[in-house]
């Protein structure tokens, strides 16, 4: 999603359901909050490290994640009706930087 040279850094997650949706979602490995939302609800996330995603219909969740410097990107959770658990997580990188990177959970 982003690359960091030196450090990872803050980022916000902000949903807006475009339908009905079980959402759960779990902050840094501590707060953990899961709701049932519905068209025109919107929630804002604010995580250091990671956030696990959980949706009932995933394609009703339209996820933008955004960073520092207006900085900002989509995520696609998954298909109408779809069951879907994502895990948003900065990883170092190969080159001694980091990226914010999307992950399939099971």
């Amino acid at each position: 999603i982003f690359e960091a040279a030196k450090s990872p850094w803050p980022f916000v997650v902000a949903v807006t359901f475009r339908g009905s949706c079980m959402f759960r979602y779990e902050v840094d490995k501590r707060d953990r909050d899961e709701q049932y939302y519905q068209k025109g609800d919107t929630i804002t996330i604010n995580a250091n490290n990671a956030v696990k995603l959980w949706a009932s219909n995933a394609q009703s969740a339209a996820v933008i994640v955004q960073a520092s410097g207006g900085k900002q990107a989509e995520i696609d959770l998954g298909d109408a009706g779809e069951i879907a658990v994502k895990r948003i997580a900065w990883v170092q990188t190969d080159s001694g930087g980091y990226s914010l990177s999307l992950f399939e959970v099971d």
